[in-house]
């Protein structure tokens, strides 16, 4: 993806970045004198679409704010998602970085025109959805809507 497609998106400034670890405890131990201290929750996403099927999870998510960023840390403690398929390529850190936007579905559509495809998300109600979009070369958005009702 070239920088002014991304640009044409007109997404805000990223307000996440995300972690994936394979235990929250011990990353937040080592994150904490970084970023300060941690929340930590348990959280569980049902029926979400992972590469067009559903999907369960339980997670444990820790999260703290770097001046207007929100740092978050996943741990996939049961069930499929898209954080597994990083966990099974070796990795841990880094995941995906996040933009809160107002209308999800044309913001997904806008970003299918620039190469940017769903794997990853759900729509819990007509005001609150997110979506994971992958690029070509692996990278992760994360889109965020949470509009009042």
């Amino acid at each position: 993806m070239q920088t002014t497609e991304f640009e044409s998106l007109g997404w805000p400034q990223i307000d996440q970045v995300g972690f994936v670890v394979r235990e929250v405890d011990q990353a937040v131990a080592s994150y904490a004198p970084a970023f300060g201290a941690f929340k930590v929750a348990d959280a569980e996403l049902r029926e979400v679409d992972y590469r067009g099927r559903q999907v369960d999870c339980r997670l444990r998510i820790a999260t703290a704010r770097s001046g207007p960023v929100e740092i978050e840390l996943i741990e996939l403690v049961e069930g499929d998602a898209i954080y597994r398929e990083f966990l099974e390529q070796g990795r841990e850190g880094p995941h995906h970085v996040r933009f809160s936007i107002d209308d999800l579905d044309a913001s997904v559509a806008a970003a299918g025109k620039v190469g940017l495809h769903p794997v990853f998300g759900k729509r819990f109600s007509p005001t609150v959805a997110f979506v994971y979009l992958e690029a070509t070369d692996g990278m992760l958005f994360e889109l965020l809507e949470i509009r009042a009702g």
